[in-house]
This record gives C-alpha cells, sequence and structure tokens, in this order.
C-alpha cells in the first residue's frame, strides 16, 4: 500500500455530482489512485449549525469530520507523504476550517480555476437574469439592480485575503487558454503562477459520422448537457419550439439530466460516473449531426464541447461561451451566431453547413484521454506533516487515533 496522500477540497461529493467540475474531480481522483496516491476528498457538510467536513478515502464514504477530527486524523496519517492539497472549489466551504488545514499542513497548494467563483459566486459572471455581467469584482455601479450585490461583496472580502494568504504557496491551473486570459484580467498580480492544462488530450482519429446528410433525412440537433438558463437551455428549447413550428426537417434531442420535458425534444440519459466516455458515445449512436452548446458564460472549458466534437458533430454557440466559441472558431467546426432560433428554422442554411463540415477533409479524434499533466505539479513534492498542534482535549484524541489507525491497518490489509 502506498505511503503517498493527496487532499481535494470542492464543494460536494464528486461520486454522486453530475457537473463539470464533479467530472473532474472523479477523473483526477482515479488518476492519483492509479499514480499511486491516497486521495482524502473534502467537501462541506453543514450539521447542527456548525460547518464540518464530509470526508472520502478514495472515493469511498468515510464519515462526517469535526474541525478537531480532521486534525486528529492529519497528525495519524504524519507518516505518509502528504503531497499536496488540491482545491477545486471554494462553495459552501468555511475558509476558517481550511484555513486551518493549510496553516496545519505547509505542503504546495494547487488551485483549479473551474469557473470565476474567485472574482463573484456568481461564479459564471451571470446576473440573476441570466445575462452576462462582464469581468471585474463586484461593484455598486457594476451590480446595480442585481440583488447579489451585498452578498458579493462580502464574498470577495473573504476570497482574496484568502488567496493573497497563501499565494506563495499556490499554483492556478486553468483549464484553458480562455480560463486563464479572463481569470487573469482580475488577477494580474498572480498571471505567471497560472499554468493552462486541459483537462483532456485529443487521440487517434474518428472516421465515423462523416458522410453528408441526405436531403430527405431529418437533421438530429441535440442540446448537449443539463437543462440550466445558464448552459442555454432556456434558449434551445424556444429555438426547438420555433424550428418545429416552422415546419424544418429537424428532430431534436436533449444529452444529459433535467426535469422539463418539452414536446418535440427527446431527453437522452448520459451519466459519466458509469463511464466517462458516456457522451461520446451515445452521441455516436444516436449519430447526431449537430450539438447546441449554448452557454451565456465564458466557459473555461465545457466537456461537452470536446465530446461532441469527437462525435464529429457540427458545434452551434454563440460568441459568449468562453472556451466553446475559442475552439469553434479555431477548429472551424461549427457556426457561431447570436441568433439560436434563426439559425435551426433555417434548415436548408444549417444542412448545408453541416455537409460542408463533413466533407472538408477535418480530422476528429477517436477519443478524449483524461490528461496527467497535473501530476508533474505534485510529483517529488511530498512533505511530511507538521508536529501535532496543541489541542485540547487529549482524551478525545486519543480515542480518535485509535480508531483511524484500526481503519488504516484494515485497509493495509
Amino acid at each position: 500500500m502506498t505511503n503517498k496522500f493527496v487532499i481535494t477540497v470542492s464543494y460536494g461529493d464528486h461520486t454522486v455530482g453530475a457537473g463539470g467540475t464533479d467530472k473532474a474531480v472523479l477523473t483526477q481522483q482515479r488518476i492519483l489512485n492509479s499514480a499511486g496516491y491516497n486521495v482524502v476528498s473534502l467537501s462541506p457538510f453543514h450539521v447542527m449549525g456548525t460547518d464540518h467536513w464530509n470526508v472520502l478515502y478514495n472515493g469511498a464514504f468515510d464519515g462526517i469530520y469535526s474541525k478537531r477530527r480532521i486534525r486528529s486524523c492529519l497528525s495519524d496519517l504524519r507518516g505518509q507523504s502528504l503531497a499536496g492539497i488540491i482545491i477545486h472549489h471554494l462553495l459552501f466551504v468555511n475558509i476558517s476550517l481550511l484555513c486551518d488545514i493549510l496553516d496545519y499542513c505547509d505542503v504546495p497548494v494547487i488551485y483549479y480555476l473551474h469557473d470565476y467563483y474567485t472574482i463573484c459566486p456568481e461564479s459564471g459572471l451571470v446576473r440573476e437574469d441570466g445575462t452576462f455581467c462582464g469581468n471585474g469584482f463586484p461593484t455598486m455601479l457594476k451590480c446595480r439592480g442585481c440583488s447579489h450585490y451585498e452578498k458579493s461583496v462580502q464574498h470577495i472580502n473573504e476570497i482574496r485575503p484568502f488567496i493573497k494568504k497563501y499565494a506563495d504557496r499556490i499554483t492556478f491551473v486553468a483549464p484553458s487558454d480562455t480560463a486563464k486570459r479572463v481569470w487573469s484580467t482580475d488577477y494580474p498580480e498572480y498571471e505567471d503562477k497560472v499554468r493552462v492544462i486541459y483537462h483532456q488530450e485529443l487521440v487517434g482519429e474518428y472516421a465515423g459520422s462523416s458522410e453528408p446528410v441526405r436531403d430527405d433525412e431529418p437533421l438530429k440537433i441535440a442540446f448537449v448537457g443539463y437543462q440550466s438558463p445558464h448552459k442555454g437551455w432556456n434558449s434551445f428549447r424556444e429555438a426547438a419550439e420555433y424550428a418545429q413550428r416552422s415546419k424544418a426537417n429537424e428532430r431534436f434531442y436533449q444529452f444529459g439530466w433535467g426535469d422539463e420535458k418539452p414536446a418535440g425534444v427527446e431527453q437522452v440519459d448520459v451519466d459519466f460516473k458509469k463511464s466517462l466516455t458516456a457522451m461520446t458515445d451515445k452521441l455516436r449512436e444516436e449519430a447526431v449531426h449537430a450539438a447546441v452548446i449554448w452557454s451565456t458564460w465564458p466557459e473555461t472549458y465545457s466537456y461537452t464541447y470536446y465530446e461532441a466534437m469527437a462525435a464529429n458533430c457540427f458545434i452551434i454557440t454563440n460568441e459568449l461561451s468562453g472556451n466553446v466559441c475559442a475552439q469553434v472558431k479555431k477548429r472551424g467546426n461549427g457556426l457561431v451566431t447570436d441568433d439560436l432560433s434563426k439559425a435551426l428554422a433555417d434548415e436548408k442554411k444549417l444542412r448545408a453547413l453541416i455537409n460542408a463540415f463533413r466533407t472538408d477533409g477535418h480530422k476528429t479524434p477517436c477519443c478524449l484521454k483524461e490528461s496527467e499533466q497535473f501530476l508533474d505539479l505534485i510529483s517529488g513534492c511530498g512533505r511530511q506533516l507538521k508536529p501535532t498542534a496543541k489541542i485540547s482535549d487529549i482524551s478525545v484524541i486519543l480515542t480518535v487515533l485509535k480508531k483511524i489507525k484500526r481503519k488504516i491497518l484494515k485497509r493495509k490489509k
């Protein structure tokens, strides 16, 4: 059994969550395990008016830990080498509790920029009416009319000192050049500490779904992702209804989860926890021609873009979609427009665009390999934990230590 381990921090249990951040945390945990690291995953848990930690050990639930119990656990593990702490998200996290761990464990910290939560608690920089509010920390002028303003100011007054306190130990990881550019606009002092590591690498070449769509064949158009306004679900639903009223020869799908069942839109269940290739596999299976990724905020990465690309889908997006828009323009594998309804209703034009794309000789990856580049940031950096800090009630500590030691010995068997 390995004696190396890593601590990860996020907003919730990544083994049950369905968002992109959950997928990144789950994937990273598996990569770390394969590389010989034990992973202690922490997420906030609020009970009886007190903040605790929900603790997973290599993806399995281990318990609900108080601040004191976490300290005791870390003390018991000091015979192992702690390689680093990876912060994926601070939503719901009690910063004071996290600082206690960071102060106690003097190891490198990796901070992932999955979104813009360090700029505004509305992590997509989206107002409550669903519109993009742009770069910049919360100010009375920028946030005029938005009820999130007071909460946002309080939030930033806590986040910025936190980052400054540990800046000398933090390496920020942006999952795209777009994410680095947007984030560095508000944190220029840390731009040289940001490393761009895309979540996935493109492997091989896929030759399927490259034949032209027949004139009498319905265009298969799918909204890729879960039903959320900031992901563009409302816009897609309205555009699909409009296209259907226009008698366009098109079939509409939604790949992902959601409670709404609009008429004329077939829902296809996709669960990346069962298979990381589930989205691409389903899109290929259904032979989808075009994927709508209509995010109304600057996506830092977008798994769905790469999954749809690997299925050779023609991508339909807008100028606000961040890395999605940047990749479509770079690769020429889709349409960037400001009017989704018009784009879907004009079947003849859309069909011509899709067929031109399918026959232009471009290369589509056969598969997506989860990137392991982040391992470079922690390998060889393991350090022993600091000596046990002074904690009251030593009898409680000794009892907890004995229980945890029994757990660890049992796992090693």
